[in-house]
């Protein structure tokens, strides 16, 4: 990252017209202000970044966009934030409540005071990345200036661009931080929000095309050998395990030794969102070899432990991902397509529905579904017939 230093004045930042070049960013370093930083986007978007290290690692902490933050206004935020840290707190959460004392509550405020009360086996660092990639063009907007019509457009404006999902994505976001901002009080007196301008009855959401994608068995021998060769063996054990599974990108993310029965081999998954109850999941050969291989690997409670993460377990696996799916030549293959290629491969295979949705704890209609969740050596049965018609075989 390239910057140049040169001071910060309300004219230079409205009159600045330099835009980068494809994909890239134009930084400007205040020399005065320190650790005060201009960043310009090709589309032409102005954010200020207060730039620094933060508990001795590099943090970037937004300050706001131009012209609804002022260079003046900024300048104090980065005053703010320097002398929060030397306190020894947190200088996003020191910026959300000197707002909240002046009435002046933004969309990333509310987030701030979202991401501190996220229960701790949730991944805030996750979520802030899907803040901040799909709510940037309103995280400056007072909470209570945001209505229905305004968020139309930009839902609809964001279809255009990224894609229905995109689109839903965002919303989605909004109306979970609208919810909580109606439930909350706000230590000014009521509640943060009084409506929610982000209900599904108020900005509709895209029809999103179902997804029916799976590997075939062409694809399944690249991806095979893509993943035997790639260089790190957490990326191998992780994408391993997600197709072995069939669970969630999250859901294996946050796998934890200690739900781990490795006298039966069985997961069992705490309480998913939609379920009332644990969902056991049986662990074939492959992903038994794995564990063992990972319980003498790691210290911790968790399978996949983040690099510098406090203790927390691994916030982001895409990485690996595009670097195995762009080997391989799958151009159009999620992480979540691992699921479905495994209970596709179940069903090719023989395996009843019944099976498949216990593997995937989708719910089951009648009576009898209590008694098919008890026994798990059919769903294992299943996978392991599966994984041999995919093409199996150990890693190394």
């Amino acid at each position: 990252m390239t910057s140049r230093r040169i001071p910060l004045t309300e004219a230079f930042v409205r009159e600045l017209t330099d835009i980068p070049a494809k994909g890239g960013r134009l930084y400007f370093t205040d020399p005065t202000e320190r650790g005060l930083q201009l960043a310009v986007t090709q589309t032409g978007i102005k954010s200020f970044f207060w730039c620094g290290r933060v508990a001795g690692r590099p943090e970037r902490i937004p300050l706001g966009r131009h012209p609804e933050t002022t260079v003046a206004m900024a300048k104090s935020r980065a005053i703010l934030v320097r002398a929060a840290i030397e306190q020894g707190r947190d200088p996003r959460s020191a910026l959300a409540v000197t707002r909240r004392r002046r009435g002046y509550v933004t969309v990333s405020d509310l987030f701030e005071i979202y991401l501190d009360r996220l229960p701790p086996e949730r991944d805030a660092d996750t979520m802030r990345r899907m803040f901040d990639h799909y709510c940037a063009g309103l995280a400056d907007r007072p909470l209570q200036s945001v209505t229905s019509d305004q968020l139309r457009e930009w839902h609809g404006k964001i279809g255009e661009t990224s894609g229905p999902s995109a689109a839903n994505k965002g919303i989605s976001i909004l109306t979970t931080l609208y919810n909580c901002a109606m439930a909350w009080d706000d230590p000014a007196g009521g509640k943060y929000a009084q409506v929610n301008p982000a209900t599904a009855k108020s900005v509709p959401r895209f029809k999103e095309d179902e997804r029916d994608r799976f590997m075939s068995l062409a694809e399944l021998r690249r991806f095979w050998t893509t993943l035997d060769a790639h260089e790190t063996r957490a990326a191998r054990d992780y994408i391993r395990l997600a197709l072995v599974t069939a669970q969630r990108k999250t859901t294996v993310m946050t796998m934890r030794f200690e739900d781990i029965d490795t006298d039966n081999w069985i997961w069992t998954v705490p309480k998913l969102k939609g379920n009332r109850k644990n969902h056991p999941v049986p662990l074939v050969k492959m992903a038994q070899g794995i564990l063992e291989f990972r319980r003498q690997l790691v210290r911790g409670p968790w399978v996949f432990p983040g690099q510098r993460r406090n203790g927390k377990p691994i916030g982001n696996v895409n990485f690996w991902w595009e670097e195995i799916r762009r080997e391989a030549g799958l151009d159009d293959v999620t992480i979540h397509d691992l699921r479905r290629t495994m209970a596709t491969w179940m069903a090719m295979t023989g395996a009843p529905y019944q099976v498949i949705a216990q593997l995937l704890a989708h719910k089951m209609p009648g009576p009898t579904s209590i008694y098919a969740r008890m026994d798990v050596e059919p769903v294992r049965e299943a996978i392991q017939k599966a994984l041999d018609a995919m093409g199996e075989h150990e890693q190394g």
